[in-house]
């Protein structure tokens, strides 16, 4: 791709009090020199010497703001009404992406144009320093799963989280959803949000690293019964729409791969069975290992043989 062709790519960080890991987000968008990159931040109202961070890096920023807003969700909308481009995601600034990340994504919408959002199926987990601890590969994800509830860690046939940190989207799928973060939701605003895309078009999956979240002492996100309890509001409204068990709904599950011989992408059209599948091997794999931890000898052996 041509680099004066460039799809415009909008990128919104939210921040506030996050001067120990704010820079490493900062770098991990800028970075990358995406050529045609429209970054925003929207602080608010930091103390901890945030603002100071964001002006050393103020000339690759399209705009920034250090003010008192209400909140996450407000911020997010703040940015997003700054911003013009094709493609858009929010980063948090505590988190990070791969340098590979801007690149990937563009090409990946440029190969399927009939795309309009897509997020990584092996996304990072991320120490307080900034190191991968984690690549927890996911297989995909239908319209159908999500609206059971399947993509939330409560269920017991959860196939994955979908991660807000590698997820990204086309600006007439945001229009088409409502153009705006719901800012009466202060955990689960991204699971809101999916389930407004959702309504309009399936979720790609894609087999690289874009990113991830990064895990420490200080985030809201560490609140899951929270986010648990605004999530199934959000599903609650869509069962009366949809009826409790979503029978109608689009199983179909869409990957992106490659073909090595070829040396293209390509993209996967495959059915659910699979998930429910691979979900009925955790369950049995869950019973069996309490199962096991109730005989501390056989535990005992089993590690002591892996260690020698």
């Amino acid at each position: 791709m041509e680099e004066n062709i460039y799809p415009k790519l909008s990128i919104v960080m939210p921040s506030l009090n996050q001067a120990a890991f704010l820079e490493q987000g900062i770098l991990s968008v800028i970075s990358q020199g995406y050529p045609n990159l429209e970054f925003v931040i929207i602080d608010g109202g930091s103390d901890d010497g945030s603002v100071d961070i964001i002006r050393k890096y103020e000339k690759y920023l399209h705009y920034w703001v250090s003010e008192k807003d209400r909140g996450q969700s407000h911020a997010l909308n703040k940015g997003f009404e700054k911003t013009t481009g094709e493609i858009m995601a929010y980063l948090n600034s505590d988190d990070l992406y791969c340098p590979w990340t801007f690149r990937t994504v563009v090409s990946s919408f440029s190969d399927f144009p009939s795309i309009r959002w897509l997020t990584s199926l092996r996304p990072v987990v991320w120490n307080g320093s900034g190191e991968p601890i984690v690549n927890d590969p996911k297989h995909g994800f239908t319209r159908h799963a999500f609206y059971s509830g399947r993509t939330l860690g409560c269920c017991d046939r959860h196939i994955g989280w979908i991660m807000q940190e590698v997820t990204f989207w086309k600006r007439s799928l945001w229009d088409e959803s409502g153009g705006h973060i719901a800012e009466d939701y202060r955990y689960a605003m991204d699971f809101e949000l999916w389930a407004r895309f959702y309504e309009h078009s399936e979720l790609v999956g894609i087999n690289v690293p874009l990113g991830g979240f990064r895990r420490h002492g200080n985030q809201k996100s560490a609140d899951l019964d929270k986010y648990y309890a605004e999530a199934s509001a959000v599903l609650d409204r869509y069962k009366s729409k949809y009826g409790n068990n979503f029978q109608d709904i689009d199983r179909q599950r869409l990957v992106i791969g490659y073909d090595w011989q070829q040396d293209r992408r390509i993209l996967h059209k495959w059915g659910e069975n699979y998930l429910d599948e691979l979900s009925s091997l955790k369950e049995e794999n869950r019973k069996l290992r309490k199962k096991l931890d109730k005989i501390p000898g056989i535990i005992k052996v089993f590690f002591s043989s892996n260690e020698k």
